[in-house]
């Protein structure tokens, strides 16, 4: 894997991962 293709696959996964790490975020302080 060249360093394109993963800055591709970094970006392209990235808003997931945001997004469950503010969902668990979320959770443990309303938990």
């Amino acid at each position: 894997m060249t360093l394109s293709e993963f800055l591709t696959l970094v970006l392209l996964l990235f808003p997931g991962i945001l997004l469950s790490l503010i969902l668990m975020a979320t959770f443990a302080a309303g938990g």
